[in-house]
């Protein structure tokens, strides 16, 4: 069992096996098993605690984001992004508890004003999760052996791709060990290689420079791995996609090649509600709850994504371009786009309204879980995701947003009840989650940061090393005293 920091070198050794496999001929062979070490370790748990009852309870990724953020309310409530607080003060949280620390270390010392909410909520939090009898499941490397449920002996283990472990994991490593495990960590072979550094005028002539080398590399090993790091590639994600498509594969800027697989993979993405598809769902969900405008009305008459939408697709387009004309409904209301849609002869797209609004009535305050069905079953009612064939990354944008129903019906454990409005706020927030579509083979990885990728690439390119990046500035944790990240070594 090979075990990785992240998703990402999970899939990229996963492939570099079946490539090899495929280079040596075989037609058929073992799948390689690859996994990060967050979901082994989440699997050992479950086993643990089929065997005892006593062990808490991983609380899921949205539930917690939800507690830290109603802690961080209820201490400061005209604080302005809530959410982003929550997950900064749990990312703090559980820093300090990998590098053995807790949160009578930090009160020892003197503390800013942030450092003191910090403590406050994180002391929230953790009443919270022993009252509920529940984890964080990022904690599971120093809970397993602080509740001495390291497993019995398995398969053999080996660690890719972690060049420095926290003290929780070495902790771990040691306790496996100690029962009997087989461990051992990947070290990269080093072999001679060559380094050049080319200096560019600006930017755009640097981000010339780097594609054509890749395309060069490319040409010399089509089947290596290449790496670019772009630590700019957040802001400049669009340019540089279209720039690599422009120089890598110009049949990608041909019709119909939406369905063609990339030889290029770029780190992160757009927010999942940037997609037509999952747009297409929201506001669907949106103009269902009668939080209407002409606007909304005309994404969902131009929507291929519903029900109905080719057969009726003349007489959505001049409902649509009446409404534009007339800038919206003289009543903004859903039952009188019906009636205008049914007069428009756009009977069923009326008819998916009507229906779809039926299928939200009920009490005014649910339960997440109650939210998330309806939800899905006013989706339903739409048709949506639309009887149009579905690319590659739209069934896998739609997928996703299935998926993220049940992570919105997994709050019901820590929320309460809350009318549709927050619901299908929370769900918007969930949507708004980076979303990367998986396609092929790629051989070129486009990373978005000065950090070692724990995987040996054939070739890497590192770009926007200027002066002002370069040695690194030094950055500490501001919800933690430094005294304490300086004692546990904290990078």
């Amino acid at each position: 069992m090979l075990l990785t920091q992240n998703l990402r070198q999970a899939r990229i050794l996963r492939r570099l096996h079946d490539r090899a496999q495929i280079a040596a001929g075989r037609v058929v062979w073992p799948s390689a098993q690859v996994l990060p070490l967050d979901a082994w370790l989440a699997q050992q748990w479950r086993e643990a605690g089929a065997a005892n009852q006593d062990l808490r309870q991983p609380l899921p990724a949205v539930a917690l984001h939800w507690l830290w953020r109603r802690q961080a309310a209820a201490d400061a409530p005209g604080l302005l992004d809530l959410a982003e607080l929550g997950v900064r003060a749990r990312a703090s949280w559980l820093r300090l508890r990998a590098y053995g620390g807790d949160l009578d270390d930090i009160t020892r010392f003197p503390l800013t004003r942030d450092q003191q909410a910090f403590a406050t909520w994180a002391r929230g939090a953790e009443q919270e999760l022993r009252e509920r009898g529940a984890c964080d499941p990022s904690d599971l490397a120093r809970l397993l052996v602080e509740a001495d449920a390291v497993p019995a002996p398995g398969s053999p283990l080996m660690l890719a791709g972690f060049r420095r472990l926290t003290p929780s994991q070495a902790a771990l490593l040691a306790a496996l060990r100690a029962k009997g495990w087989s461990v051992t960590e990947s070290e990269p072979a080093i072999d001679s290689h060559a380094a050049w550094c080319h200096v560019a005028p600006d930017p755009e002539s640097e981000r010339t420079a780097m594609l054509d080398w890749a395309r060069l590399r490319l040409e010399e090993q089509p089947d290596g791995l290449h790496a670019l790091i772009v630590p700019d590639l957040a802001a400049n994600r669009g340019a540089i996609r279209r720039a690599l498509e422009a120089r890598l594969q110009p049949e990608l800027e041909l019709p119909g090649s939406a369905r063609r697989e990339r030889l290029f993979d770029l780190a992160g993405g757009y927010p999942l509600s940037a997609q037509p598809v999952v747009e297409a769902a929201l506001a669907a969900l949106a103009c269902s709850q009668r939080q209407f405008d002409w606007a909304l009305a005309s994404r969902l008459l131009r929507s291929p994504h519903l029900a109905g939408a080719q057969p009726e697709q003349d007489a959505r387009i001049r409902l649509d371009v009446e409404l534009r004309s007339a800038q919206g409904l003289p009543r903004a209301s859903v039952h009188a786009l019906g009636d205008r849609a049914a007069s428009a002869e756009a009977g069923q797209f009326a008819a998916l309204l009507a229906t779809a609004t039926a299928r939200l009535a009920g009490p005014t305050r649910r339960g997440a879980a109650a939210w998330a069905e309806s939800f899905g079953a006013c989706l339903a009612a739409w048709g949506w995701p639309g009887e149009i064939v579905l690319g590659s990354e739209e069934f896998q944008a739609a997928k996703h947003f299935r998926e993220l129903l049940r992570e919105l019906a997994a709050l019901a454990v820590v929320a309460p009840d809350f009318d549709g409005a927050a619901a299908l706020d929370e769900l918007r927030r969930l949507a708004a989650a980076p979303f990367q579509a998986e396609s092929g083979e790629p051989s070129v990885f486009v990373l978005d940061a000065y950090e070692d990728p724990g995987v040996s690439f054939d070739s890497l390119w590192v770009a926007g090393l200027t002066a002002a990046v370069w040695p690194r500035p030094v950055t500490v944790d501001p919800l933690l005293p430094i005294e304490i990240q300086r004692r546990r070594a904290m990078p």
